[in-house]
């Protein structure tokens, strides 16, 4: 089985062996390390943006963070299927939770299990670091964006001659301005 073999009881005809299981995990659980290690990369482009102000890094490394999301999500279904197909094969339950990949390295009796659990657990560990450094980053772009919004209304204060704008920075009507114009001139 190589890393784009899905585990898939139609294809396979029976349940998969252990070997099989195996592979299919250390090719997931590097798929996930890879995409996880994107997503930090990213988080870092997207920091190093925001600290110089610049709008069009801030916007690429997004649309790089939603790339990297879209590729996690194409990954969800064959780790729900190798979950299922280790369940069967290795009579795994959760006890009242979902089997993680984590559950099915443990659950290995190869040497290579042990190997598997650490890997899992070195991704487990990414995935919470790109997690809490796309929470760290939302607050930071919100705090920059309130400044900014600040400014700009403290200007558009600043710029108003004919008091047009209230102290929140904005035009409210019903006030009367009055000013004239000289045609003859």
């Amino acid at each position: 089985m190589n890393a784009t073999t899905t585990i898939n009881a139609s294809t396979l005809g029976a349940t998969p062996t252990l070997d099989e299981i195996a592979r299919e995990l250390g090719a997931l659980l590097g798929l996930y390390e890879a995409a996880y290690s994107r997503w930090l990369a990213s988080a870092d482009a997207q920091r190093a943006a925001l600290r110089v102000g610049n709008g069009r890094g801030v916007e690429a490394a997004a649309n790089d963070l939603r790339g990297v999301l879209e590729h996690i999500a194409t990954l969800e279904p064959r780790r729900g299927a190798l979950v299922n197909a280790a369940a069967t094969a290795l009579g795994l339950t959760g006890a009242g939770r979902p089997l993680t990949l984590r559950d099915v390295a443990r659950a290995l009796p190869s040497a290579e299990g042990g190997a598997l659990a650490a890997h899992a657990a070195r991704v487990r560990e990414l995935a919470a670091r790109a997690q809490e450094e796309t929470a760290s980053l939302a607050g930071a772009t919100r705090t920059l964006l309130w400044h900014v919004e600040g400014l700009v209304r403290h200007a558009a204060r600043q710029l108003s001659h004919a008091g047009t704008y209230t102290p929140r920075g904005v035009v409210e009507p019903g006030r009367t301005v009055l000013s004239s114009l000289d045609l003859r001139s």
